[in-house]
C-alpha cells in the first residue's frame, strides 16, 4: 500500500476530497451569531415579561384608565375631514428652488 509509509501521507489532499468541508464550515461559520440572535430573543421576551408585570403593579389604575381614554378619543377623531393647507405649487415656485432642481438634474 501507499500509506504504509507515512512520510508520503498528505492530510491536505485528502481534506480537499472531502465533500462535506463546506456545509461543515457553513454551519461553524453561523453557529455563533445563530445563537446570539437566540439568545438576543430570548432576553427581549423575559425583558418585556418583567415589564408587563412592573406595569400592572406600579402603575396605578387611573393612569391606565385615562391613558385608555385618551387612546379612545385619539381613534375616534375623524382626520379626514380636517382642512389642511395644500402642498405648494412648485411650478410656480421662487427661483431658487428652480435652480436647484436644474442642478440637481446635471449630474
Amino acid at each position: 500500500m501507499f500509506f504504509k509509509n507515512f512520510k508520503n501521507f498528505n492530510p491536505i489532499r485528502i481534506h480537499s476530497r472531502n465533500y462535506m468541508f463546506i456545509p461543515r464550515a457553513a454551519f461553524s461559520l453561523l453557529r455563533l451569531p445563530i445563537a446570539a440572535a437566540g439568545t438576543g430573543l430570548g432576553v427581549s421576551a423575559y425583558l418585556n415579561y418583567k415589564l408587563e408585570n412592573a406595569k400592572k403593579e406600579f402603575v396605578p389604575d387611573w393612569l391606565n384608565e385615562s391613558l385608555n381614554n385618551a387612546n379612545d378619543y385619539l381613534q375616534s377623531l375623524d382626520l379626514n375631514s380636517l382642512n389642511l393647507p395644500k402642498t405648494p405649487d412648485y411650478d410656480n415656485s421662487p427661483i431658487i428652488i428652480n435652480d436647484v432642481e436644474v442642478l440637481k438634474n446635471i449630474h
